[in-house]
């Protein structure tokens, strides 16, 4: 029995001290860390640090799909909207404005009538309807 734990012993002590000098070194870069982020050494939680990065970077990551899904979404509509040949729709298209030559205009004949008072005067309104 003594034998096999003087072996194990050998295989094992080195790995417990390799185990230990990456501890040590974690630990440094830890403190170093936290003071490249200005936060007191004596308070500073590693698990809150890298919980806000990871949250940071989950965010992040879930924005950038959104981005990039809404990106594809506008290039298959435009796409789309340029394979697709236009319909026949009546016609927008403002018509030309004719002009208003003296055959265009209707004699005056057949405005009096309709809207004669407004060629009249004011006053001539006025005695009309009182009269």
């Amino acid at each position: 029995f003594c034998m096999s734990m003087e072996e194990f012993c050998g295989v094992a002590v080195p790995r417990v001290n390799s185990l230990q000098e990456s501890v040590n070194t974690v630990r440094e870069e830890l403190l170093a860390l936290c003071d490249f982020t200005g936060d007191d050494r004596a308070t500073f939680d590693e698990l809150a640090f890298f919980g806000a990065i990871c949250t940071f970077c989950t965010q992040f990551k879930k924005q950038h799909k959104q981005i990039l899904e809404a990106q594809a979404k506008q290039e298959r509509k435009l796409a789309r909207a340029a394979t697709m040949k236009p319909r026949a729709t009546p016609n927008k298209e403002p018509k030309p404005k004719e002009s208003k030559s003296p055959s265009s205009v209707p004699p005056a004949s057949s405005v009096d009538g309709l809207g004669s008072d407004l060629r009249r005067s004011h006053t001539e309104i006025i005695k009309k309807r009182s009269a």
